[in-house]
């Protein structure tokens, strides 16, 4: 062998063994003794791309490409390589031009798979979005991420853009205004998907009431037409579709939206929504969200959507097919399991930008399913579920509270390996006051109506995915940018600027939750174009009352049922103004904090569950004040004695056991609780209570007295020898001998 076939030989055992730089040295040696043969250069690109050389590594492959002798493969992966270096480094348009120009050289047909699969993970960090219900730690991390990455590429219109939401997302608005101008101009004007959202961002800062920029997301229900009527539905009871000749105008607003949301009914009756999709879909930065029952799915749809931006959201309140089928009338049980099943294994991991999960509705006919619900999503790897309440009024929430509450605590505890996104939206009682509640899991019927799925012989032929060209400019400079204006004070919300929902009954409106008799922006879309309802003085005015802090003249005072979530409301400022506003059930609804509530806000509230007529309810709205760390002794004493009431033994001892605050030495507590019991005889519950305050606190001598004359006057022979033996384990046995002998 010559020695350039040698140091060849030599190169590639050094790249095996991952010694890039020995592989490039011998690879340089052979370059050096024959330059006709141009493949090295590939080869040395390879090693300068593993050593992360990128530099190096894009001079070598466009040498390699330069070149008069090629082979369709090296120049395959030689542009592979570069859109892998031109993504890591923020430059995507750039990644996505090698990508379109490596299929001119495709070498096979199992080579469009990989390329696919670039071009896929292209688009999703292209388009990365800000995760929901943003914390503090994942807020630092994700500024430090994209800070970095201005660093690699200070033109990463991606980092500049989610770097500006994270400001806002925090209020920094005057940071965020500052930000803007210093960085929007390195977006270019036909960047229109970044260039809009930087707009709105610096419009929300300001607070502009009336916008240049265009909504980021859309929400649009096309009709309220259904295949099924279900029993908690309202929507039906109203006639809606909206006008189809109006279709392309919501099109038009695809280039700058991040989201859009269709809504029903059910949106699968409706005879152009296929192609509506499809027609979204050629955006790759636009989210499409749909809920549905499932029911009209079939495997040609369900395979067209595994293959899209889209969260799937399938509506389903039943694991058997006696619940499901009572509660969604008209609907097959055996469908929606087959339809389930098909999209979990059908699924492709490799689509980032596929997401799916279960909206499910707690009610008294399913509320004993929910943990069989969670080993269901478990079973099919769903990425979310969320778990919201059927109420009847403002107060009453139809399920049983203790049973949900335990399946909820084990569900969390289980989701600590499933790593399934969990939103519930059901007030839960103090987790520890329900150990005595059983649940369990029964999925055996669903599983009996799952049948083998399918799998084709041949792998589908996989479209190169494209993006559509938008034409659009959106003219915008630093220049027009005063950073002397922004806004002082804390938006309780972000939604109005971001945001427009057209709904079922001709109303606008800025987030479906914003619905109230007040407003009166009733709406005929006949007339009315979508940038007229933009500005329109209705949603102007949620803009100003916002700003202005004047919002409880117009907006809802909890936009949330059970939960506020996202990143676009100030969730503490919610609940201050419902504390100003007394609004009690609002307030014990939702998520607050000890450090809300003054003396004379707990008594208040303690009025206002006093004269609920629900027992679970009120037990529901004590356990919340407890869990958020309210210690008061009026709350303590209220909660305590009513527990009596409601024969809640078990969970008194438990708060008796964890409190060292609650004063039960005052002799009006300790009369209460004892003649409460003695009327209701049960003797037996009242010695294990004075049995654990004996243990628990330093009042020996009175509680041991009155446990004494329990034991000899009202128990039984059996009971006195229990309460004898656990007197005993507390150290007493010197008293004991005593009494013995008197008894």
């Amino acid at each position: 062998m010559d020695v350039f076939n040698q140091l060849i030989e030599d190169a590639k055992k050094a790249f095996l063994q991952n010694d890039y730089i020995k592989s490039n040295e011998l690879y340089n040696k052979a370059v050096s003794l024959n330059k006709n043969e141009t493949y090295l250069h590939f080869e040395i690109a390879k090693n300068y791309f593993n050593l992360s050389q990128y530099k190096e590594a894009v001079n070598s492959f466009n040498l390699y490409l330069s070149g008069t002798e090629k082979q369709d493969d090296l120049c395959f992966y030689s542009l592979l390589f570069l859109a892998k270096i031109y993504k890591t480094s923020g430059m995507f348009k750039k990644a996505l031009l090698m990508c379109s120009q490596a299929k001119k050289y495709l070498p096979k047909e199992e080579f469009r798979t990989e390329l696919e699969d670039e071009i896929n993970d292209i688009y999703f960090l292209y388009y990365e979005k800000i995760p929901k219900q943003l914390d503090q730690d994942n807020y630092l991390k994700l500024n430090k991420y994209y800070l970095d990455k201005l660093q690699d590429n200070p033109e990463n219109s991606t980092a500049i853009t989610n770097l500006a939401e994270l400001y806002l997302i925090t209020r920094q608005y005057k940071v965020l205004v500052e930000f803007i101008k210093n960085n929007i101009d390195l977006v270019p004007d036909d960047d229109v998907f970044f260039k809009n959202k930087l707009i709105n961002f610096l419009e929300t800062a300001q607070g502009k009431t009336k916008l240049l920029s265009y909504p980021i997301r859309l929400g649009v229900n096309l009709s309220n037409m259904c295949n099924l009527s279900c029993i908690m539905c309202y929507v039906k009871d109203f006639k809606w579709i909206f006008p189809k000749e109006r279709i392309n105008e919501i099109k038009s607003y695809f280039p700058y939206l991040e989201k859009v949301m269709w809504q029903g009914g059910e949106v699968f009756m409706l005879d152009y929504f296929l192609d509506l999709i499809r027609e979204a879909a050629k955006y790759k930065h636009l989210q499409q969200g749909i809920i549905t029952n499932a029911q009209l799915l079939n495997e040609e749809i369900i395979d067209m959507l595994l293959k899209m931006n889209l969260e799937l959201t399938v509506s389903f309140d039943g694991v058997n097919k006696k619940t499901y089928e009572t509660i969604r009338q008209n609907a097959s049980f055996e469908k929606l399991v087959r339809n389930l099943q098909y999209i979990a294994q059908k699924r492709d991991r490799k689509n980032k930008n596929f997401t799916w999960g279960i909206n499910f509705v707690v009610s008294r006919h399913n509320d004993k399913q929910l943990l069989s619900l969670f080993e269901i999503a478990h079973r099919y790897n769903v990425d979310f579920v969320c778990i919201m309440p059927l109420k009847h009024g403002d107060i009453i929430e139809i399920y049983d509270n203790y049973a949900v509450t335990k399946q909820i605590m084990e569900i969390k505890k289980r989701n600590e390996k499933y790593k399934i996104f969990l939103e519930n939206r059901v007030t839960l009682l103090v987790e520890s006051l329900v150990k005595d509640v059983e649940c369990g899991v029964d999925i055996e019927e669903w599983i009996s109506y799952e049948k083998p799925v399918r799998q084709d012989s041949m792998p589908e032929k996989t479209e190169l995915a494209e993006e559509i060209s938008v034409k659009q400019n959106l003219p915008f400079d630093s220049d027009d940018i005063d950073t002397s204006v922004y806004n002082k004070k804390d938006l309780i919300c972000h939604i109005p600027w971001q945001q427009l929902i057209l709904d079922y009954d001709k109303t606008y409106w800025p987030d479906c939750q914003c619905r109230s008799d007040k407003n009166k922006n009733i709406l005929n879309y006949c007339d009315d174009l979508i940038s007229e309802i933009w500005n329109s003085k209705e949603i102007a005015h949620y803009r100003e009352i916002i700003c202005n802090d004047t919002y409880k003249s117009l907006c809802k005072e909890y936009c949330r049922d059970g939960k506020i979530c996202d990143n676009y409301i100030n969730e503490l400022k919610m609940l201050k103004h419902l504390k100003q506003k007394h609004d009690y059930n609002k307030m014990l609804s939702s998520n607050f904090s000890v450090d809300m509530f003054n003396e004379e806000d707990i008594s208040e509230l303690l009025f206002f569950i006093s004269r609920l007529n629900d027992k679970q309810t009120q037990e529901m709205y004590y356990g919340k004040m407890y869990v958020a760390g309210i210690r008061d002794q009026e709350f303590l004493k209220t909660y305590i004695l009513n527990l009596i009431d409601w024969d809640k033994t078990a969970i008194l001892l438990f708060l008796c056991a964890d409190l060292e605050s609650v004063n039960l030495e005052s002799r009006n507590v300790c009369e209460y609780i004892f003649h409460k019991y003695e009327e209701k005889h049960k003797y037996d519950e009242l010695v294990d209570f004075l049995i654990l305050l004996y243990d628990s606190r330093n009042m020996k001598i009175d509680v041991f007295g009155r446990i004494m004359f329990l034991i000899r006057e009202k128990l039984e022979e059996s009971s006195k020898a229990k309460c004898f033996q656990r007197l005993s384990d507390l150290n007493i046995k010197y008293k004991l001998r005593l009494l013995k002998n008197k008894i």
